[in-house]
């Protein structure tokens, strides 16, 4: 495979890549406490708490590059993450069953978003934020087929809302209210406890509340609620 800009060029690159590898364990260190001051902080309340955290840390250029690029093509690889046991071909095999029922599972969901995003008007159901690119189908009971991809088992979340709807941190109740975990208390997400979500307008396309009531709700304690 040819590189641009000769051998001179790669290795420079390869040296890059290294040290903003080494330095991980550093960032680390640097957000976590500025994690800290912003939790200790009651004045930092509000806002995107995530752009907060990494303002505040001052990273260096070299620091937010490797935050911003995250998944690096050139990095260094240790003999410790080669592998030294013999490869099963079956390994592959099951990998790609696995791949082809991932596949197979995402057919039909561009449908089953289509309609929600319809019936919400485009907006999420918890945010009301109107922009569709960041806009899922949220299943209500966890797919287990096309059965599952009903208009009543969905609700269309933001992406973010949508990852703590599945982790079970965010969640809503049989009456449309909802619940916010204990645990995100202090976050942004906290403002949205206790709100009623958005709901479309034909009764006939509005969240099943016998699925709800099939999922957990988060843990709320007395001080939190």
């Amino acid at each position: 495979m040819a590189f641009y800009g000769g051998k001179g060029a790669q290795n420079r690159k390869f040296h890059q890549h290294k040290t903003l590898y080494s330095n991980t364990k550093e960032l680390k260190g640097l957000i976590c406490k500025a994690q800290r001051d912003k939790k200790e902080n009651s004045n930092s309340k509000g806002g995107n708490s995530t752009k907060k955290i990494l303002i505040s840390t001052n990273l260096s250029h070299k620091q937010w590059k490797f935050v911003a690029l995250g998944n690096i093509k050139v990095c260094t690889i240790s003999e410790d993450e080669v592998s030294s046991e013999a490869f099963d071909p079956e390994d592959a095999e099951s990998a790609k069953e696995k791949i082809t029922r991932s596949i197979a599972n995402r057919r039909g969901q561009a449908k089953f978003r289509k309609k929600l995003l319809q019936v919400y008007d485009a907006k999420c159901a918890i945010s009301a934020t109107n922009l569709p690119p960041v806009l899922e189908a949220a299943h209500i009971v966890p797919y287990q087929g096309i059965r599952t991809n009903n208009i009543t088992n969905g609700i269309l979340l933001r992406s973010d809302f949508h990852i703590l709807f599945d982790l079970g941190l965010i969640g809503i109740n049989k009456s449309y209210q909802v619940v916010v975990s204990s645990s995100l208390g202090g976050t942004e997400y906290e403002e949205y406890h206790g709100s009623t979500i958005f709901l479309p307008t034909r009764e006939d396309d509005r969240p099943s509340p016998m699925a709800l009531k099939s999922r957990a709700l988060p843990y709320r304690n007395e001080v939190a609620s």
